[in-house]
This record gives structure tokens, sequence and C-alpha cells, in this order.
């Protein structure tokens, strides 16, 4: 169907909207996980989502090509939580960074209620069989580490996060996310008056063969916005290399799930930076003088 230019299009054209499902391909980079205490995995989750184990995962990949934009970087820490028995993701932050982190932000916050925000960069290097990540954000280093490919730092942990995926393998996945709605009051105030959980299943297939590896090192520093630093690292599991594409195919709602202001506490950081709520921020840089 034809965009004609300007901002009177047919209302034929809002049915083209995604049409198919957002679809995400030659996607390449590194996934990895650690464990964490179990005690910091419970308090990060919404309470309407239950613990299910202290493995914090975190992928970074280049994205190649989409169905609604140009290529980005794309990061994710994630836990693995359950929702009335169904085990998920639930991913307490999203960094972008690169031409379609615009798109890709946008689409994720109104569609899906991804909690996605901008880097200030995202790098991920594969020399030989060493990968290294890396990434910034408000003037922190919110995420680095140093990879080595050849086997995970715990076999049978290792297993169990990642598996040994082979080309073509796949399938699908829940991932939990969270839309919420605000009003402003006549005292001007704000109040969140409902919130409501997303359950995202997508199909993603490997494109190449897992390379697994060993994570050698990793090193968060404290930020306030994106606080990645606040999973403590007990102990390595291991990391993959991996090609992927991924395909969003339904979404499954669950509307008004518990207390808002309940829910919106555990996901301040994820969507907001802190400045929304008093604390206040100066970034002074000489490319904005």
């Amino acid at each position: 169907m034809d965009i004609k230019y300007g901002f009177s299009q047919d209302p034929a054209v809002v049915g083209e909207y995604l049409k198919g499902g957002c679809l995400l391909t030659e996607e390449e980079g590194l996934w990895l996980a650690w464990e964490s205490k179990p005690e910091l995995v419970k308090e990060a989750l919404p309470p309407v989502l239950d613990y299910v184990n202290p493995v914090v995962s975190v992928y970074i990949m280049r994205i190649g090509r989409t169905s609604f934009g140009p290529a980005f970087m794309e990061s994710a820490l994630m836990l693995t939580a359950s929702y009335k028995g169904k085990v998920g993701m639930y991913a307490p932050s999203f960094l972008m960074y690169g031409p379609g982190a615009e798109s890709a932000t946008v689409m994720g916050r109104e569609i899906y209620g991804i909690n996605k925000k901008y880097a200030s960069d995202i790098r991920l290097t594969k020399t030989g069989d060493v990968v290294t990540a890396s990434i910034e954000r408000g003037g922190r280093l919110i995420f680095d580490t140093t990879c080595r490919l050849g086997a995970y730092n715990d076999e049978k942990a290792g297993m169990e996060a990642f598996g040994m995926p082979k080309k073509g393998d796949g399938g699908p996945g829940s991932a939990y996310f969270f839309t919420y709605e605000a009003q402003q009051k006549a005292d001007k105030d704000m109040e969140f008056t409902a919130v409501h959980l997303n359950d995202t299943v997508s199909v993603t297939t490997h494109t190449e063969d897992w390379l697994p590896g060993a994570v050698e090192d990793i090193a968060m520093e404290e930020s306030l916005n994106d606080p990645w630093s606040y999973f403590e690292v007990v102990k390595p599991i291991g990391c993959g290399y991996a090609h992927e594409e991924l395909h969003m195919i339904e979404q499954i709602h669950h509307h008004n799930v518990g207390d808002p202001t309940a829910n919106m506490a555990k996901l301040l950081s994820s969507k907001f930076d802190m400045a929304a709520f008093g604390k206040s921020t100066r970034i002074l840089n000489a490319d904005f003088n």
C-alpha cells in the first residue's frame, strides 16, 4: 500500500501497522548469565509475578533488520518469573543504541510495554574466541564484560540456562511486560490508576549454531537510573555467541493486575529516569554549549 505525503492518510493504512507481528532478523551477539542472590531477584519482581530462580541473564545484540526501522544495538537485563504458573522472562531494563533505536524504543513502549531507554553507547566486539561488550548511559558504565568462547563456567547450569542450540532450533516463549494508566488530579499531582500485564509470545530461531563460552569478567557501575549493578554476581554461569531471528506473534492481556501503586513501585527504574520523581539531574557536556 502506498503511503502518501502529509498527515491525512487513508484509514486503510492503519490496518498495515506492524502487520503480521514485529519481526527482527539478522541478529548477532552475546548472551550471558550469572547466579545472583535470591532475595535481590525476589525484591525486583512486581508483586503479580512469582519468583522462579536467582539466575540473571543479559544479551547484547546487533539487530540488523526489522519490520519497523533501521538497524540498532539492543541490550537487556532479564529475570525468570511466572504468572499464575506460566513461566516466562521479565526484563527490568532494555537499553538501545544506533540508527533504529528511536523506532525500536517507541514501538516497544507503545505496543508491548517493553521497558526501553536510549543508551549513550553499546559496543560488542568478537576477536577470535574473545568477546567483549559494554553499555554506557548517563555518564555511567552500566555493564562491561569479557567472555571467552569454548565451554560454560558451570556446564550443568549453562545447559539449564541456554542448552546448546543448533542452526534451525527454536520455539515460542513468553515475556512479561507492563503498561499503565496515569492521570493528573485536580491538585496537579499525578497518580497511576491501573497496571496491565502483557504476556508477549515470541518465536526465536537460531540461524547459526550457538557457540558456548565462559564469562571471565563482569563490571557494573552504580546508576540510579539504570541499576544493573543491583544484581550482585554470586557465580558466573556462562555465555554464548548467537545468530538469531525473533518474531512476536501474540499478546495475552491481563488487565488491572493488582494494586497499581505497588506494581509501579517495582517498575519505576525500568520505565523512567529518577528526575521525574524529584531527583535533580544535570548533565554538562560541551557538545550542548
